[in-house]
């Protein structure tokens, strides 16, 4: 364990506290009587030396202070310099999640438009008031609309057709 020493200025009796763990030692607090001959510091060191050791615990001190002050300017800046990144980002995904929006109020636009234009090409006025109906529009599936007079068409060979193939 830990030793410690401990000259008190004057003889008398008295009370010593001990705490583990910030808690009382059970029997404390106890007391301690000084006998007269083991009273009071041993001066070993003379009045100059005391003089510059505290002068150099003043360096050191404010050498801990300004050290500590620089710890905390640096941790503000990383923290500010943090929060900035962490604010760029949040605006690069806003940024993103409105391009993706208008993006996709584009297409949908795109999409009325091209199915309107269909509508329209698909009925061609003639003389006499007379309308035609064209269903030959062939989807984005890639088959032929519905109802188209087309109709499928008949599996090929993959050669052409020559003159012996017609029927008279």
């Amino acid at each position: 364990g830990d030793h410690w020493v401990y000259t008190p200025p004057a003889a008398g009796d008295f009370e010593l506290t001990v705490l583990v763990d910030g808690e009382p030692v059970a029997g404390g607090p106890f007391t301690v009587q000084v006998a007269e001959g083991n009273a009071g510091a041993a001066e070993s060191e003379t009045e100059d030396e005391t003089e510059a050791m505290t002068a150099a615990q003043r360096k050191a001190a404010k050498a801990a202070r300004r050290a500590e002050r620089e710890a905390k300017r640096a941790a503000e800046k990383a923290a500010l310099k943090a929060e900035r990144e962490l604010q760029k980002l949040k605006n690069q995904e806003m940024v993103r999640r409105l391009a993706q929006e208008a993006l996709a109020r584009k297409q949908q636009e795109l999409r009325v438009e091209q199915e309107e234009r269909r509508k329209r090409s698909s009925a061609k006025r003639t003389g006499g008031g007379f309308v035609i109906k064209y269903n030959n529009w062939v989807d984005s599936e890639g088959g032929e609309a519905p109802g188209s007079p087309l109709g499928p068409r008949p599996p090929s060979s993959g050669r052409l057709p020559s003159r012996s193939d017609s029927v008279l």
